[in-house]
Order: structure tokens, then C-alpha cells, then sequence
């Protein structure tokens, strides 16, 4: 579907035509609020569009798993020097590395990608410690 459509009781029509109709809105009742919603429907999100750095990251992946990279950040600054040789590596290399990292987090649930340790179940004990000042401490059943 394309993104200047709207689907309005079943019906699809464009955005130019809500951003109209919003427009007659605030003309015929001078409410403001039509009139910001109808620019609010035309504008564009705020702050810098996302990277596609999918091939890069798994150029990154691919130096790791070959061994030709020693490490995540040896592979992420490998490939910004190769893709982006007039640019700044370091922040290309940064952005990599974060990324994989935050896929890494996503399809292993931690980033370590091992599981933690459970621990039993503690109680919370308090009382009166040392020279009659409250103090707490734990417990394990």
C-alpha cells in the first residue's frame, strides 16, 4: 500500500485529499486543530532517516566467521575503510559495531549470547544492625 494512502471507513483515499478536507475544517470552524493536523499528516518524522547497513554488517559477520577479522570492531573498521574509504571510519565502524551488537542482543536475548545463571530465591531480612541503626541484608533459603 502506498504510504500517501488512508483507509477511512473502508474506503482508501490519499492524504492529500484528508489534508484538504482538514484544511475546510479549520476554514469553516476556525479550530487550530484541524488546521495542525493537516500539517502534521504531510510532514515528514523528525531526525535523520535510518542507515540500511544490512550488507554491510553481514560483510562484517562474513570477515569474522572467514577469520580474516580478530575481532567485531577489526571487522566493522575493515569494512568502512573499504566501503567508505573518504569518510570517517571510525564512526562508520562505531555505527557497525553497534548494530550488530543490538542484532546480536535481539537473537540471543543477552549479548554474551549465553545463558545466565538463576538464582534462588532470596528473602530480605531487617532489623536493627550494629550501634541501633536499621540495616538490611539477604538471606537465601
Amino acid at each position: 500500500m502506498d504510504a500517501d494512502l488512508i483507509v477511512i471507513n473502508l474506503q482508501t483515499v490519499r492524504a492529500g485529499e484528508v489534508r484538504a478536507a482538514l484544511e475546510r475544517l479549520a476554514l469553516a470552524t476556525g479550530d487550530p486543530a484541524y488546521r495542525r493536523a493537516a500539517r502534521a499528516l504531510m510532514h515528514q518524522p523528525s531526525g535523520r532517516s535510518p542507515l540500511n547497513d544490512a550488507r554491510l554488517i553481514e560483510d562484517a559477520e562474513a570477515l569474522l566467521a572467514s577469520g580474516k577479522a580478530r575481532s567485531q570492531w577489526a571487522a566493522c573498521r575493515m569494512v568502512a575503510r573499504a566501503r567508505h574509504p573518504y569518510r570517517s571510519e571510525h564512526s562508520i565502524a562505531e555505527r557497525l559495531r553497534r548494530k550488530m551488537a543490538a542484532k546480536k542482543k535481539v537473537s540471543t536475548g543477552t549479548l554474551s549470547g549465553t545463558a545466565q545463571p538463576v538464582i534462588g530465591p532470596v528473602e530480605l531480612r531487617s532489623g536493627l544492625g550494629e550501634h541501633g541503626k536499621p540495616s538490611t541484608s539477604l538471606a537465601e533459603d
